[in-house]
């Protein structure tokens, strides 16, 4: 498994293209889909479906374009869709600006539990807390975090997410679950590993403000 990221142009989100032979899926397409585009293209891949570790407008704005020039179908958690509105995107044009936002025209739920999609085997992880339907999506030992945690840091839960429902998943479908050398790729900034976050995380490390407690 060979796993691209682009950095996108709004907000600095993570796409990440994951690529096994010649197929891939896309995770969280942001705004910089003529870079998604020339990277797909570039190594002659075939995708097979777009994913959206959550709802926000950052990690899937560019849904839509990608959807419909592959043909290929978009993914979210159904506690997300209510997201997928227009009138969510007149709510948050303060944030991004007077910019053309187009949405995918059709759904397919994520749930958690297995999915396999065009020969990939993935494990979606319902991890509640930034957003109500934000999902950890585990390719094989790399887990995608969306904004459900970040390189010391966590996703903040004030666009209609709850603070302890993003430290349970945490604590308890993270760290108590994970090995401590899993990858995490999250929605923004560097990969960290589970061992590192439980260590190091000031807000839901051993020593954090939320502190995870180590099993003996």
């Amino acid at each position: 498994m060979d796993i691209e990221v682009i950095v996108n142009s709004l907000f600095a989100a993570n796409t990440y293209i994951v690529i096994d032979g010649g197929r891939a899926v896309i995770i969280d397409p942001g705004s910089s889909v003529g870079e998604q585009v020339e990277a797909i293209n570039s190594r002659g891949l075939e995708p097979v479906a777009v994913l959206a570790t959550h709802g926000h407008i950052d990690h899937i704005i560019g849904a839509y374009d990608i959807c419909s020039k592959y043909d290929i179908p978009f993914y979210i958690h159904k506690l997300d869709s209510h997201l997928l509105s227009m009138d969510e995107v007149e709510r948050i044009r303060i944030f991004i600006g007077d910019i053309d936002v187009k949405m995918p025209t059709s759904q397919e739920y994520m749930e958690e539990g297995e999915l396999e999609i065009g020969g990939f085997s993935l494990h979606i992880i319902h991890t509640p807390g930034h957003t109500m339907g934000s999902v950890c999506i585990r390719v094989a030992e790399s887990v995608f975090t969306g904004d459900t945690i970040f390189r010391e840091s966590v996703g903040r839960t004030d666009f209609g997410g709850d603070l302890n429902h993003l430290i349970d998943s945490i604590h308890r479908k993270l760290f108590s679950a994970l090995d401590s050398g899993t990858i995490l790729y999250p929605g923004h900034g560097p990969p960290t590993t589970i061992g590192h976050e439980i260590k190091n995380n000031p807000f839901v490390g051993i020593r954090g403000i939320y502190p995870f407690r180590l099993r003996k």
